[in-house]
């Protein structure tokens, strides 16, 4: 399942940038679509009209880190309160 991100294309480049990654963006019209390519080749394509998000190529420190990044921000989009959370990066 692909995460989900509703919020701003600001918000998700900051996003990104804390996870440490650095790279290029771009707007494809036809696709509709934001993608980004990190310098490490790990790529990201996020529609910001359903707010999937969806990575291609080798899980890397992009992936994992924005991946709990992600889940983090939708839990507290939703309303969810979370009290404690743990993630185990590899």
């Amino acid at each position: 399942m692909n995460p989900k991100y509703k919020g701003s294309l600001l918000g998700l480049q900051n996003a990104v940038i804390d996870c440490g990654v650095f790279g290029d963006w771009s707007w494809h019209d036809r696709e509709r679509l934001h993608r980004f390519r990190s310098d490490e080749g790990e790529i990201i394509q996020w529609w910001p009209s359903t707010g999937t998000v969806v990575f291609q190529g080798r899980p890397g420190q992009l992936q994992r880190h924005l991946t709990v990044a992600l889940t983090h921000l939708v839990a507290t989009n939703d309303g969810v309160r979370v009290i404690r959370t743990r993630a185990v990066i590899r």
